[in-house]
């Protein structure tokens, strides 16, 4: 169907269906491969069961846990697949005249105002006290490998590290870090980390951000978050972190998290 709009019509059209792509438009993928775990007990296992609370039965007992990870072999082809799902945005146009122009406007800034998002770009310190350390704020609570270094394969730690403002420790606490760190990389260049970080005190006293994802130490740590809870409800987003110091005691990371929230 074809409409004969004037200029200004024109115009509008243009910068409304701007804005409707910016705040509708979304992206979808489609991955499709393969994975090889090598059973625990086999030899180069990819697997090993961590707490086994049922020595006589299988591994996946009620209660155990495994530690894993995955290695493509040369007889499978692993090759991912994407296909992109472009969603559409159907437009149409309008022949107004200049009072329903601004009424138009009006109109759309308050449907855009009740669909916006909030954006929050957070910058704090992690201070962890070290296993064994006076006051120590992480634990290993399994270790299969005694003789090496607390990162050994299988094994899992449990931390309550303290956030601060600033890199000093004796800066202002505004909350912690509380949850687990799975060592499930055979390389032992990084641990899986499922993390809470709670907010005790400032503008968030009271809400929490769900950290999942992978550390490596030594280098900037690319980590999701995953939702949350008080005012950070729902919250989306990704947290960047890096050891800035280190002690005998204490290690202290630098955290910069970007999140959007209804």
């Amino acid at each position: 169907m074809e409409a004969v709009v004037s200029f200004p019509s024109f115009i509008l059209f243009l910068l409304l269906s701007s804005a409707t792509v910016a705040f509708s438009q979304n992206y979808s993928d489609h991955l499709h491969f393969y994975f090889l775990e090598r059973v625990a007990g086999s030899p180069n296992a990819t697997g090993v069961v961590s707490v086994n609370l049922h020595p006589e039965s299988p591994a996946g007992g009620f209660g155990n846990i495994e530690a894993f990870t995955f290695h493509t072999a040369s007889w499978f082809e692993l090759i991912p697949q994407l296909a992109v799902y472009a969603f559409s945005v159907r437009g149409f146009l309008i022949v107004v005249s200049f009072p329903s122009f601004i009424l138009f406007l009006l109109l759309s800034s308050a449907t855009v105002s009740f669909a916006q998002n909030y954006s929050v770009h957070l910058h704090f310190y992690f201070l962890e006290r070290v296993v064994g350390s006076p006051n120590a704020t992480s634990v290993v609570s399994v270790n299969l490998h005694p003789e090496s270094p607390v990162g050994g394969f299988g094994n899992i730690g449990v931390i309550d590290n303290i956030l601060l403002e600033g890199p000093e420790p004796s800066s202002p606490a505004i909350g912690r870090a509380q949850g687990l760190v799975v060592y499930s990389d055979l390389t032992g260049l990084s641990a899986m980390t499922a993390l809470n970080l709670v907010f005790t005190a400032g503008d968030y006293n009271g809400s929490s951000l769900a950290m999942f994802g992978r550390y490596e130490p030594g280098r900037v740590s690319d980590r999701s978050i995953i939702g949350g809870s008080g005012q950070f409800r729902l919250a989306r987003g990704y947290a960047l972190s890096q050891q800035v110091s280190a002690t005998a005691t204490t290690v202290t990371a630098v955290f910069d998290v970007y999140i959007t929230y209804p």
